[in-house]
């Protein structure tokens, strides 16, 4: 038996699709719904009730990310990554856990000269490429991001893109809000 917070910390680090759809069927049936896929949009809003986050227009079809008719704004995104990133939080555990540019998990051969600069979920399925964290800019601040990179078909042209974006991010830090 290991605690919940490894197997957090082995899904997000090597996107184990199958490990996530299993913890969102126990997710599920701990907040006493039956487990399947239908009741996954339900778990969520039961699941992050009391946060704050705006859950009205989420659609959770599976648990791994992989259905394109799952539907999370990029907004949402960002306001779950602003609870992930305070401290004491029941979040805290998923920064810990994800993948670092140049070092682990999806990112280990991402972000060139800005190892263990960006710390960010990836994400990826025919129609779409996201990324989703945290970077330590330039000028010392850590800024935090979304990036949803969408079309009818993507392509790794698509994902370099998106990477220069958060590098750009990461190159202007608080620049980028002035």
């Amino acid at each position: 038996d290991r605690p919940i917070s490894e197997w957090i910390g082995y899904m997000l680090v090597v996107s184990d699709n199958a490990l996530a759809e299993s913890m969102a069927r126990l997710v599920s049936l701990d907040l006493g719904l039956d487990g399947s896929s239908a009741s996954f949009t339900e778990a969520f809003r039961l699941g992050l009730a009391g946060t704050g986050l705006d859950l009205s227009s989420i659609k959770i079809e599976d648990g791994s990310g992989l259905s394109r008719y799952n539907q999370i704004s990029p907004d949402l995104v960002n306001d779950l990554l602003i609870l992930i990133n305070q401290p004491s939080s029941d979040f805290e555990i998923i920064k810990s856990a994800m993948p670092v540019a140049g070092e682990s998990g999806s990112l280990s051969g991402r972000f060139v000269g800005l190892e263990g600069k960006v710390v960010a979920k990836t994400g990826w399925i025919r129609t779409g490429y996201t990324l989703a964290g945290f970077a330590q800019a330039a000028d010392g601040s850590e800024l935090i991001f979304t990036v949803y990179n969408l079309g009818d078909s993507v392509g790794v042209e698509n994902r370099e893109a998106m990477d220069l974006l958060v590098a750009g991010f990461q190159s202007c830090g608080l620049a980028l809000t002035n």
